[in-house]
C-alpha cells in the first residue's frame, strides 16, 4: 500500500514521514509490511488511508497538474471528506492526520465494545449488499439502510452484521448478494454512536 508510490514521489514519502512523526509509529512500514491485523484494525487504516489519499493526490499533481489548477471543489464519503478538506485546504495535513487517528480509535473502540456473534471473527463485522431484486426486496433493503446503513455506493450499502438475518431475506426473495467484508466494526450504523459522542465532545474542547 504506497510503497511503490513513496519509491518513485519524494513528496509522497514525505508524507509518510510527517504522518509517521505524528502518530508514533512507521506507517509507511505498516502499509508495506504488516501485519495485515494492525493494517485493518481501524485506528491504523484510517491513517493509512488518508495519508494515501493525499500522496496520491500529490502524484496526480505530477501527472496532471492542468486538472490539479482546474478543481473548483472538492468532496468525499465519510473518511473521504477529510481527504478532500485537507486537498481544498481547509484542513492541514498534521491536523487531518489527528483527526483521522482520533476517529479511527473512537470507532475502534465503538467496535470494540459490540460482542462478536458466535463463530464471527474480529476484524469480519461488516457485510454489503448488491444486485436489484424485485420491487419488494428493494423496498425492504432501502427500509434496512435508512435505519441502520450507509451507501458506500448506492447499490452497495454497508451494514451491520447483526442485520444477517435480514440479509438472508434479501438473498430469498430477490437475488440481493450479501458480501461480508473485513473491517473492524458496524460502520454507519448505530453501534458507531458512542464514537459519534466522542468526537463531537471533543470538538467542544
Amino acid at each position: 500500500m504506497a510503497a511503490a508510490l513513496c519509491q518513485s514521489l519524494p513528496a509522497a514519502a514525505d508524507l509518510f514521514r510527517r504522518a509517521s512523526a505524528i502518530l508514533g509509529y512507521d506507517l509507511l512500514d505498516v502499509c508495506t509490511n504488516g501485519p495485515a491485523e494492525k493494517l485493518s484494525a481501524t485506528d491504523v487504516s484510517q491513517p493509512a488511508i488518508f495519508v494515501a489519499s493525499i500522496a496520491a493526490l500529490e502524484q496526480l499533481k505530477v501527472t496532471e497538474p492542468d486538472a490539479v489548477a482546474d478543481v473548483v471543489a472538492t468532496a468525499g464519503l465519510s473518511l473521504g471528506e477529510y481527504t478532500a478538506l485537507a486537498f481544498a485546504g481547509a484542513l492541514s495535513f498534521e491536523d487531518g492526520v489527528k483527526l483521522v487517528q482520533a476517529r479511527g480509535r473512537a470507532m475502534q473502540d465503538a467496535a470494540d465494545a459490540t460482542p462478536l456473534r458466535d463463530g464471527q471473527r474480529a476484524g469480519n463485522r461488516g457485510a454489503a449488499g448488491r444486485g436489484a431484486g424485485d420491487r419488494g426486496t428493494r423496498e425492504r433493503h432501502a427500509r434496512m439502510s435508512r435505519t441502520c446503513s450507509a451507501p458506500a455506493t448506492p447499490l452497495s450499502p454497508v451494514r451491520s452484521p447483526h442485520l444477517t438475518g435480514s440479509s438472508k431475506l434479501c438473498v430469498q426473495k430477490g437475488g440481493i448478494r450479501t458480501v461480508r467484508l473485513t473491517v473492524a466494526g458496524a460502520f454507519h450504523t448505530s453501534l458507531m454512536k458512542p464514537a459519534d459522542e466522542k468526537l463531537a465532545w471533543r470538538s467542544r474542547m
